[in-house]
């Protein structure tokens, strides 16, 4: 009996779970960071150049969302969510009038808008004479044209109501307008302007599911325990018969007395 009330309380310890652990972040604030030259947005936070997504226009600025690793930024640039090397841009405390470059070009000829700067998948056919009003950055790849260039456009394009992101061959190109510098003032950020905040144990969803199950299925193996115990303990003690000694037996005659 014991036994058994030493495993119900076992299981009751060691199977509910632990509280889990979350990050908090208290007044998160998002920073722009001023690119340099030559800065990438990559579309994961690793130093390879197939995560690189397009060149981003020299002067202009990222918005900052978090740290993604000891190497990476998690960031914005318009409306594309990716990352961008810690080193390579310079958190400001202003946020900037003109954060993204604003340029647009023309497709003079019918051609495709491909997922890498490469002819190997296409996403969707541009004709000719389309005009694209977003523009990302550039970058290099294959050259489709002997002695043309290997350089192509990060785009949207809209058709529909649907919008396509991918590589244009900047070769089919024409009518793009300069990027102009930003000359917009700003004042660096120094030290570390994420810091994570002290974490605090929760509980989740499932873990209190558990909890309830082990509770179910523990708290009636202790009833039963107890109503055996109370059980024993009203059984009525059965009296012993009293076994009284032999006593000797003599005779007496009445002639000795």
């Amino acid at each position: 009996m014991k036994r058994l009330i030493f495993l119900s309380i076992f299981t009751l310890i060691f199977l509910t779970p632990s509280p889990v652990r979350i990050t908090s972040f208290a007044d998160v604030k998002t920073y722009y960071a001023k690119v340099n030259d030559g800065v990438y947005f990559y579309s994961s936070p690793i130093k390879s150049e197939q995560y690189k997504l397009f060149e981003i226009p020299s002067s202009y600025y990222v918005l900052l969302l978090g740290n993604s690793n000891d190497d990476f930024y998690k960031a914005k640039y318009s409306n594309v969510e990716g990352f961008v090397i810690k080193t390579s841009v310079t958190p400001v405390e202003e946020t900037p009038n003109y954060p993204y470059a604003n340029t647009s070009f023309r497709i003079f000829t019918d051609t495709n808008l491909y997922s890498e700067p490469n002819s190997n998948l296409s996403i969707t056919t541009l004709p000719a004479l389309t005009d694209i009003t977003t523009f990302y950055g550039k970058i290099s790849g294959d050259e489709l044209l002997p002695k043309s260039t290997d350089i192509w456009y990060y785009c949207r394009y809209k058709f529909n109501e649907n919008y396509y992101t991918g590589y244009v061959f900047s070769y089919y190109c024409d009518l793009k307008n300069d990027i102009v510098q930003n000359t917009e003032l700003y004042t660096p950020v120094t030290g570390d302007i994420f810091k994570e905040e002290e974490s605090l144990p929760i509980q989740n969803s499932s873990s209190l599911t558990t909890i309830l199950v082990v509770i179910c299925c523990v708290v009636p193996c202790l009833i039963v325990i107890l109503l055996l115990l109370k059980k024993k303990s009203s059984k009525p003690i059965s009296k012993k018969s009293i076994k009284r000694p032999k006593r000797d037996y003599f005779e007496f005659n009445e002639d000795d007395i």
